[in-house]
């Protein structure tokens, strides 16, 4: 398992302090999200996601400062685009019910960054793709070419110099654009490597933007297994009991009440029950 995956796997799943869709401080004017899911050709490899780690609490105005930052920094061309995952979730409190929007990695930001080619000879990051077929280096047809004016070697590539390699390209952050990110105020830094940092892979790519675009919606409550509930609804109105269950998927609750003596389990609706 390699390091990114672990990184991603530790990241949590819960958000603690949630935002509620319909605050109308909450500002998302102007975010740009572009859900791209990283799948696919190897050209589109370049545009690679990261995460970055944050201060809890902070990642909206890390997303603010950063946007700023590629803007006035002329980083559009290397620094693509910054989401927060969230989703909606349905809380259910005190008998009411309000949606909110759940961060799905609280502490975490993901930027999209130009993932640059390594020249194989002179190890610099200056590959250009020839538009047109180039001339034949004796392996076969260029079809990149290492710019001598960004101060390459000037040597030309082709697919059979790169299926060659053991590892295929060799890829890395402009330093420009991972500086930018870096020093962006809020960022602690980058997940999976702090100089060089290993982007997601195209499937942990799409299964967040998958879990971004699900109709699919989480439902909370504000008790847990074994604790202390009030009935609220129906014939059991007012009478105390336990949670013993708890299902989600059809927004039940099993409570185990004393009736007449003896233990009885009931089955309600989270509407039907509160904490005390």
């Amino acid at each position: 398992m390699s390091e990114q995956t672990r990184n991603t796997q530790e990241l949590t799943d819960y958000d603690p302090n949630p935002v509620v869709i319909d605050d109308p401080e909450d500002d998302v004017d102007g975010l740009n999200i572009t859900l791209d899911d990283g799948s696919a050709a190897e050209d589109e490899l370049e545009r690679s996601w990261f995460f970055i780690h944050c201060y809890s609490g902070y990642e909206k105005k890390v997303e603010h400062a950063l946007r700023q930052r590629i803007e006035t920094m002329g980083m559009q061309d290397l620094i693509y685009d910054v989401l927060i995952p969230t989703e909606d979730e349905i809380e259910v409190k005190d008998g009411k019910r309000r949606t909110v929007e759940k961060r799905v990695f609280p502490g975490y930001v993901m930027v999209q960054m130009r993932w640059m080619k390594i020249c194989p000879t002179c190890r610099k990051s200056t590959i250009k793709e020839l538009n047109d077929a180039g001339e034949s280096n004796g392996d076969g047809v260029a079809k990149w070419l290492c710019e001598v004016a960004k101060g390459g070697c000037g040597r030309q590539i082709s697919e059979e110099d790169i299926e060659a390699m053991e590892s295929g390209w060799e890829r890395e952050l402009d330093k420009d654009a991972w500086y930018t990110v870096r020093n962006t105020p809020g960022v602690v830094g980058f997940v999976g490597g702090e100089s060089q940092p290993t982007p997601l892979r195209p499937e942990e790519v799409r299964r967040i933007m998958d879990r971004m675009d699900s109709e699919d919606t989480v439902v909370k409550v504000d008790y847990k297994i074994g604790e202390r509930v009030r009935i609220v609804g129906g014939p059991f109105n007012d009478f105390p009991g336990t949670v013993a269950s708890i299902d989600s998927g059809r927004e039940k609750v099993r409570v185990m009440v004393d009736f007449f003596g003896r233990e009885t389990a009931v089955v309600l609706s989270f509407m039907e029950v509160e904490r005390m």
